[in-house]
């Protein structure tokens, strides 16, 4: 890659380090690459970055910040030769984290700059309106997401506390399911969309999902077991998603689905909360994206 534009968010999680734009820059100049940066300002950003891609042919555009930056910047690349890179700044990394990303943001950016390996990465669209890149869900997680949001509290310590209390408090929903092949309904605690596997906080829901494999899973979770999560401790929480019995959780592998919630429960995409919602349709669009990844990136095995 010889010519690359860089989108940071300078309101990304704590804030951008001060070294970050040096080091690119010698970074860059040290191996003879163009660079361009722009810092978001919240105003009119997709139709200036949508210029700065008309004025010139970029092998590569990294996308410096949150899940929210990224989702900004991959919308302005559909049908485009030009690669993605997630340099991970933000409050909430989901894909980057879940892609095995180095969670410095020097280092991530040098080592995908020098990376061969690239998945092409589906997308999920969420009421024909929103996108969907890594996951989204109904129900406890987002809530758990309000709940933490609301609190001012930072850190996995206080992160596990609110995952019992959110357990705890947490009241059952109906739902019905509708796929091209099959019809589900029953209650649950939580349905997840997930065109990918862990959570940003490494919470994995499960073991089949692939963002390049040209489907997405709906996860029904009837029942979060508190005992299982306790017990498995924080670092490896995740065992309690991905071990709970057939009885407890549904997984169901589609290109579509249509999902109706009773009633209203809390609905977030890619760390995003988006309100309560009572009907949501979703439709993956297969490698939208050339994205960048490192050598030890989870999917290469079935996608490089």
């Amino acid at each position: 890659m010889k010519n690359i534009l860089i989108v940071i968010n300078p309101k990304a999680g704590e804030g951008i380090e001060p070294e970050f734009e040096s080091q690119v820059k010698a970074h860059c100049d040290a191996q003879d690459v163009e660079y361009k940066i722009y810092w978001t300002n919240g105003k009119d950003d997709s139709r200036q970055i949508s210029a700065l891609l008309d004025q010139s042919n970029f092998d590569a555009v990294f996308s410096a910040g949150g899940d929210g930056t990224f989702t900004q910047v991959a919308e302005l690349l559909h049908g485009k030769d030009v690669k993605v890179g997630i340099i991970p700044m933000g409050t909430s990394n989901g894909l980057a984290s879940d892609l095995g990303l180095d969670s410095k943001p020097f280092q991530a950016f040098k080592n995908l700059l020098e990376s061969s390996h690239s998945l092409n990465l589906d997308q999920i669209v969420v009421n024909d309106q929103k996108s969907l890149y890594h996951i989204g869900d109904i129900g406890a997680n987002a809530s758990l997401i309000k709940r933490f949001e609301s609190s001012g509290d930072s850190g996995y310590a206080a992160y596990a506390k609110h995952i019992i209390e959110e357990i705890k408090a947490e009241e059952a929903f109906n739902y019905e399911i509708e796929t091209p092949t099959d019809a589900y309904t029953g209650s649950a605690r939580m349905i997840a969309i997930c065109n990918a596997r862990r959570f940003g906080t490494k919470v994995a829901l499960n073991h089949q999902s692939n963002p390049a494999d040209g489907v997405f899973e709906l996860i029904v979770f009837r029942e979060i077991d508190l005992k299982t999560l306790v017990e498995s401790g924080l670092s490896s929480i995740w065992q309690g998603f991905d071990e709970l019995t057939s009885e407890k959780k549904v997984v169901i592998q589609t290109k579509k689905a249509r999902v109706k919630i009773s009633p209203g429960t809390l609905f977030q995409i890619d760390g995003e909360l988006q309100g309560d919602v009572q009907e949501l349709k979703f439709e993956l669009h297969e490698g939208v994206i050339d994205l960048l990844c490192q050598g030890n990136c989870p999917y290469l095995s079935s996608s490089d």
